[in-house]
């Protein structure tokens, strides 16, 4: 709508989480340094919390094209489910045969291919996003699901990701035994006063526009102290100025509008 006029080649602050975009604040930085470091060393549990729009999902969406083609990866972002409808959908993501079987054939198939992986050197992942949505019945599956092992050996590598309710519930009395397997946990915070310029400039650069401070630093002041450093919403703010701007051939975005 408005690349045109502002010379983009694509829309730089689309709110779709585009690993393309991929901004690495200092906390998005430390955050894919231990999925990187919890996957390299098969650690059981990773655990990765954040306020809604800090970035959670495009992390993921990175991590996942940093990560060896070959490895069996599954990522889930659909967890409104029982526990048997949970491991129907893992074998189905997995390409397992899951039809007419019970629950108990679904765990011992399920087992069955994560040893055949194991003995290929091949570790399984299974990355479980919005995943305070999980019932407590499922996140019990699910730790169970981690007892399948080979000794000193993980067998299955689970990366919990969600809002900050998945740390209140992995704090609960019910889930105890699934939070003392979690070996690496970080919690996402928003971006710094500083880096919400270097973000938006990062943006405009990534969609090929010329004018990296199309945006003034009075605007950029009044971006962050609205959006509170949280991606999404300056994604928003960012956008809907582009459309105004355009609409009133403003070719420079300030505080005013």
């Amino acid at each position: 709508m408005y690349e045109q006029f502002y010379g983009f080649k694509r829309k730089p602050f689309q709110l779709l989480p585009n690993a393309d975009f991929f901004f690495r604040s200092k906390k998005h930085d430390i955050a894919l340094t231990y999925l990187e470091y919890g996957i390299y060393e098969r650690a059981g549990f990773i655990v990765i919390t954040g306020e809604i729009g800090t970035g959670k999902t495009t992390l993921l969406n990175y991590l996942l094209r940093t990560l060896k083609k070959d490895l069996p990866i599954v990522f889930l972002s659909q967890t409104y489910l029982n526990p048997e409808d949970f491991l129907r959908i893992v074998c189905q993501e997995f390409s397992l045969p899951h039809e007419t079987k019970k629950k108990s054939e679904l765990i011992e198939l399920f087992g069955r291919f994560l040893v055949e992986q194991f003995q290929k050197d091949r570790y399984v992942i299974l990355i479980l996003d919005e995943a305070q949505n999980l019932p407590l019945e499922t996140l019990e599956e699910v730790r169970m699901l981690s007892n399948l092992d080979a000794g000193s050996e993980n067998l299955l590598q689970i990366i919990l990701v969600g809002q900050p309710l998945l740390r209140e519930k992995l704090r609960g009395e019910a889930l105890r035994q699934l939070a003392q397997r979690v070996e690496v946990s970080y919690h996402l915070g928003p971006l710094e006063r500083e880096e919400v310029g270097e973000y938006i400039r990062y943006r405009i650069e990534r969609a090929g526009g010329k004018d990296r401070d199309l945006f003034n630093e009075e605007a950029i002041e009044e971006i962050y102290n609205y959006s509170k450093g949280i991606p999404r919403v300056i994604n928003s703010l960012c956008h809907m100025c582009l459309v105004y701007g355009m609409a009133d051939e403003i070719k420079k975005i300030d505080r005013s509008l």
